[in-house]
């Protein structure tokens, strides 16, 4: 497809958004893909999706991390640069808009030093945080570090669970309530662990919806991580 098509599709979209007055997270998902995805390759996770309230926001994370740890563990997880790859697809598909999903390298409760790991493995919009140890020490409210609450929502259910935190929008400086599902999965090439992570800007209330019994606990974790 050429520029001008391209353009011209763009316009479309946005002036059926503008006279319509539906919100660009409600719009349809295939078509919204369809004008942006020409020239930049980037593809949706699911393209039936439904933004429009934050626990479908939270529904469709979900779906973005599940689908990503599927391709982790059934091809490996490859080499981002390869669009057919496990990472070249997490690369290059979004949710809801612009959100993204993660991968993050799995370290058990008991470590004694986050020294020897990646932490960030693959950061589709900031590929400058990967292997950067900062997340290994960050927290806002001075009690579990956000990487350690990771590594706790995982090990808690093989299915995956919520947990929640407080964390920055983007272009925004002043932390607000996060929501996101972790799952931990196994690369079918080099049998390595790792976190598949995808999240959403929402209350923390709405873990009592999200988590099943077995990831309960992880609803009011307070106190800070035990090395």
């Amino acid at each position: 497809m050429n520029v001008k098509s391209t353009f011209l599709k763009r316009i479309l979209v946005m002036s059926i958004v503008v006279l319509t007055g539906v919100s660009i997270y409600s719009f349809p998902a295939s078509a919204f893909a369809a004008a942006v995805s020409d020239d930049k390759q980037i593809f949706l996770f699911n393209s039936k999706e439904n933004c429009s309230l934050p626990e479908l926001q939270a529904k469709e994370a979900q779906i973005a991390a599940e689908m990503s740890c599927k391709w982790i563990e059934e091809n490996g997880a490859g080499d981002r640069q390869d669009p057919k790859s496990a990472f070249g697809k997490i690369f290059r598909y979004r949710f809801c808009k612009d959100n993204y999903v993660a991968v993050l390298d799995y370290v058990k409760m008991d470590a004694t030093s986050h020294d020897p790991y990646k932490l960030i493995i693959l950061h589709p919009t900031k590929p400058g945080l990967e292997g950067d140890m900062h997340l290994a020490h960050k927290s806002f409210t001075g009690g579990y570090h956000v990487l350690d609450l990771h590594y706790y929502g995982v090990d808690l259910d093989p299915a995956g669970c919520w947990i929640g935190y407080l964390w920055t929008k983007p272009g925004s400086e002043s932390a607000s309530e996060k929501l996101t599902f972790v799952k931990k999965c196994k690369d079918k090439l080099t049998g390595k662990y790792m976190i598949v992570n995808s999240g959403v800007h929402a209350e923390l209330s709405l873990l009592d919806k999200l988590n099943s019994p077995t990831c309960k606990k992880a609803n009011n974790v307070k106190e800070p991580f035990k090395k």
